[in-house]
């Protein structure tokens, strides 16, 4: 994934597909409810 996709995402330019968010979950070790703001809990 390159920088300016990554800040494409970051500035809302444009949002991540589902399988695009579960790949980002899996590479950071962090649960998709975590990063979306849903849960406190890692």
């Amino acid at each position: 994934m390159s920088q300016g996709v990554i800040n494409n995402y970051c500035t809302g330019k444009r949002e991540p597909s589902l399988d695009t968010l579960v790949l980002i979950s899996k590479e950071l070790g962090e649960s998709l409810d975590f990063l979306l703001g849903v849960s406190d809990y890692r």
